[in-house]
């Protein structure tokens, strides 16, 4: 893959060999998903799928976020969600990590080709909270966290953990 005609994750490309074997979605395989869902993916999004949507092998362990889980990540995320608090998330959310059923990430689907990223875990808030500005800024950061975390640099490695931004309950 030519990771520079990238718009948002041309940096990935510096990460592939600390990632291993990771497996791409195809073009058509994203078209299949907008067409089943009925929604339109935001194309920092879908230049993730084209990188590992199939699988992101080493990255993101005992987490769902390959291709074959998208269907059903937004019910599990529900869930979560209806069980701890009672609500649901709007119609517009599209889950793409739900981790060891107990928290999940998202964004909402309004247009914006680099969405805002929300983060919601069980039992420690009332409401998903908002962890960074973009998807590309959240692949960036996991990834950083992700290459720490290999050498056990544990200093640097904290630095990259999802946490809330200031002021960041959703609307």
């Amino acid at each position: 893959m030519n990771f520079r005609n990238l718009r948002y994750l041309s940096f990935v490309g510096e990460y592939t060999t600390l990632l291993g074997d990771i497996i791409p979605c195809d073009t058509e395989d994203i078209k299949n998903l907008e067409y089943n869902l009925k929604l339109k993916l935001p194309q920092a999004y879908k230049e993730f799928l084209l990188i590992m949507g199939q699988s992101g092998a080493n990255f993101k362990n005992g987490s769902d976020f390959s291709f074959e889980y998208l269907p059903l990540l937004k019910e599990e995320a529900n869930e979560i969600i209806e069980n701890d608090t009672g609500k649901i998330l709007p119609n517009e959310a599209f889950v793409f990590l739900v981790h060891r059923n107990y928290m999940f990430f998202y964004f909402i689907i309004n247009g914006d080709d680099n969405p805002e990223i929300y983060f919601y875990i069980e039992g420690d808030f009332k409401e998903p909270l908002l962890v960074d500005k973009s998807f590309s800024k959240y692949i960036e950061r996991s990834l950083k966290y992700f290459f720490f975390s290999k050498k056990g640099d544990w200093e640097n490695m904290k630095k990259y953990v999802s946490k809330p931004l200031k002021g960041s309950k959703i609307k």
